[in-house]
């Protein structure tokens, strides 16, 4: 099949999902959420925001910010948030650390909104587990319960009452064990601590042929067509589906990619970077070996595919 897509025309910009660390990006969050709140600039600042355990997400595209996210340790006999509803009597039923996501704002279109709300609430889930986290609750919009009962949340509440918000509880496990079956490629889960989000348009460049890798990735749903430029044209020579990892080839050699990857549709996807990969690599080597492994399986393979399409 032939595409007549110009690439230098539909470079990607995705929406990057990654926790906050720096001063600056935590200021940007503050504005950002106060903007959202009051429609005015300034910083909306209260005593989480100061708390080491706070976790702040961030969303941002071409190196604006979209959206933020803020999740805090809920204590079950302190407990201080903008949050307006109690969840004190569910909590008491509960036995290990709990996390609340108290803060979720958002500056986009409408047709996107569902997609970077879902992923805002995903990283705060999945950084939450990481550090440990057995539960979650949130206070969660009624047009958003849909989404967030297929990440494996429950309502504390009936469904079919009025009220713009609904209590929902989340047992963190669940959620990992459904993000962990959408990887085909699970020995990358070595890695997770290194993961972030991107949020790719239909028909988004992921990466492009000739040039140097520097990040890999795996779509969590979409899929994504493999072109190469083959005379006066590009070619697609096959159709990656989700969980499969793609570009990790490039990223860790530094070669210059040997194809392009461009989104079928919107097209979501876990990401991580060469540099953050091989720290962890060179600080703790016995994690990667078998990773390599299959890398250099799927380098030799993939190769070979792509000199003979090109001979076509």
């Amino acid at each position: 099949m032939l595409l007549l897509w110009n690439i230098s025309t539909i470079l990607a910009m995705p929406i990057i999902i990654k926790q906050a660390k720096s001063s600056k990006q935590l200021i940007d969050i503050l504005e950002h959420r106060h903007l959202s709140k009051y429609g005015t600039p300034g910083r909306s600042v209260d005593a989480l925001d100061i708390l080491p355990t706070t976790l702040n997400i961030l969303a941002y595209q071409e190196g604006r910010i979209v959206g933020s996210a803020r999740a805090v340790h809920y204590d079950k006999s302190d407990f201080v948030s903008e949050a307006q509803y109690d969840f004190s009597e569910s909590s008491q039923k509960l036995r290990g650390s709990i996390g609340l996501i108290d803060t979720v704002s958002v500056s986009v279109s409408k047709s996107s909104l569902k997609i970077l709300f879902e992923y805002l609430i995903k990283m705060s889930v999945f950084r939450l587990s990481l550090k440990g986290y057995k539960y979650v609750f949130f206070y969660a919009p009624r047009e958003m319960i849909e989404t967030l009962l297929a990440m494996q949340f429950i309502s504390l509440s009936d469904l079919d009452a009025t009220g713009a918000q609904v209590p929902m509880l989340l047992k963190v496990e669940d959620f990992v064990k459904s993000f962990e079956l959408r990887f085909a490629d699970k020995e990358i889960l070595r890695f997770r601590e290194v993961f972030y989000f991107s949020i790719f348009d239909a028909s988004e460049v992921l990466v492009i042929e000739g040039e140097r890798g520097n990040t890999a990735y795996v779509a969590e749903r979409g899929s994504v067509d493999v072109v190469v430029q083959n005379e006066e044209n590009l070619v697609s020579i096959s159709r990656i589906p989700p969980g499969v990892l793609i570009g990790e080839v490039a990223m860790i050699t530094n070669e210059p990619r040997t194809a392009s990857l461009i989104c079928a549709e919107i097209t979501p996807c876990v990401a991580f970077d060469r540099g953050e990969f091989f720290n962890i690599m060179y600080s703790e080597p016995h994690r990667s070996v078998e990773v390599f492994k299959i890398l250099s399986r799927r380098l030799s393979a993939s190769n070979r595919r792509i000199a003979e399409m090109k001979k076509v």
